[in-house]
């Protein structure tokens, strides 16, 4: 994905630059109730098939962005201690809080 020796603060960072200036976003207007709709389901096992069938559906482009993406908040989640532990925790505070610095190693 990205050399170990980057520190994931400039990864995040450019990442979020790259999701804010994309002319498109990530998952296409057209498909964004269905994203909606398979986000309110509760049985996790009907999620999960509606969603890989969903991202299939994507342009290539989003897809590889998108694997990109949860692949760094997965290996991110092994950098972080406290509060902020699990990918989704950190997809949060990585889209919602104005600091974009804040990891704490280990």
């Amino acid at each position: 994905m990205y050399p170990s020796n980057v520190d994931p603060n400039v990864v995040a960072g450019i990442a979020k630059l790259y999701l804010k200036e994309r002319p498109n976003p990530l998952i296409p207007l057209a498909m964004y109730k269905t994203f909606v709709t398979i986000g309110q389901i509760t049985d996790t096992t009907e999620q999960v098939k509606r969603l890989a069938s969903a991202i299939v559906k994507m342009p290539e482009e989003n897809i590889a962005t998108l694997e990109f993406i949860l692949e760094f908040f997965a290996k991110l989640s092994n950098y972080c201690e406290g509060a902020i532990k699990n990918p989704l925790q950190i997809l949060v505070f990585f889209f919602f809080h104005k600091y974009n610095n804040f990891l704490q190693y280990k």
